[in-house]
């Protein structure tokens, strides 16, 4: 069987959200307090390198999640860029259609107050 790279994104961001909780954790004033009483120095330098270590590395998949969601807007700037242009376009022709009805009620309302 094998694994669509859309499954393999969700894994990967899967990954990332339990590698940020365990970060978390690390960083919780429990868990420090816990290594100040009960571990020696070198043990507490090295706790820190690993947090540390931990955090550069959640940056890394990061920064190649934020590229990827880049590239997929550059691959698709022109149809993006496209859509928006026809968006704006038809809200202008909705913007003047509702113009031109709010023109015929009123001009209805002076007619029904002139007739009645």
């Amino acid at each position: 069987m094998s694994t669509s790279l859309t499954d393999l994104d969700k894994l990967r961001d899967e990954d990332i959200e339990k590698l940020l909780a365990l970060e978390v954790e690390l960083y919780s004033s429990a868990k420090q307090k816990w290594f100040e009483d009960n571990a020696d120095l070198d043990e507490q330098t090295d706790f820190k390198n690993k947090r540390v270590e931990l955090s550069t590395k959640i940056a890394a998949l990061d920064t190649i999640r934020i590229k990827k969601i880049a590239n997929k807007f550059a691959a698709n700037q022109e149809e993006l860029s496209d859509g928006i242009k026809k968006l704006s376009a038809t809200i202008k022709e909705l913007k003047n259609a509702i113009e031109t009805l709010n023109q015929i009620g009123t001009l209805i309302g002076t007619i029904t107050r002139i007739l009645v």
